[in-house]
């Protein structure tokens, strides 16, 4: 299963039965959810074979040690992702969807119909908004991401996340910046 294909409902059934291990009313698996960032109702509808937002599915994937996109546990992997844990930097891959769509010139409508979403889903993702994990591994399929390539770090620090989103999307003004004052003349 590659990441363009989406998330079935046989993937959901699959993560429910690795979920049932960890039952939502255990201490110890409340711990764990509380540390990486599980809420016990996403927990809860893991279990119930119930459709989870991209994060938290990435985080349960993290603590289950299993690849997102297959199932299949890490070590098994011929390519290990770059970071096994981690928020998705949404307006990362909000970049990467407009400079694709402008390189390969496609309006929206193409491009959503390309990745089988609709428009409104794919304009919410090009503007940094959350969307579903179907359409997220939907979106890192068009941008031939794995859907770890799409988080941030854990643990980053929030300015150096900053600055790195300033120095991608804002080449321009960075460049600006490093010139001389209009008012003093002197090189900042």
């Amino acid at each position: 299963m590659s990441a363009a294909e989406g998330f079935s409902a046989g993937q959901r059934a699959k993560l429910g039965a690795l979920t049932e291990r960890l039952a939502p009313n255990d201490a110890a698996a409340r711990a764990v959810c509380l540390v990486d960032g599980i809420g016990v109702r996403h927990l809860a509808r893991a279990i119930a074979r119930r459709a989870l937002s991209a994060d938290p599915h990435l985080a349960l994937c993290a603590v289950l040690k299993v690849d997102p996109v297959s199932l299949a546990p890490l070590r098994e992997l011929a390519r290990p992702p770059r970071a096994v844990a981690g928020p998705v930097a949404w307006w990362h891959l909000a970049v990467g969807l407009v400079i694709k769509r402008e390189v390969d010139r496609i309006a929206i409508r193409d491009a959503a119909a390309r990745v089988h979403l609709s428009p409104a889903t794919f304009v919410r993702a090009e503007q940094g908004r959350a969307v579903s994990t179907d359409a997220f591994f939907r979106l890192c399929g068009f941008l031939d991401l794995h859907p770890h390539d799409a988080t941030a770090r854990v643990g980053a620090d929030p300015y150096e996340v900053a600055a790195a989103n300033v120095a991608v999307t804002s080449h321009v003004r960075t460049a600006a910046a490093a010139g001389p004052d209009c008012f003093t003349g002197d090189i900042r």
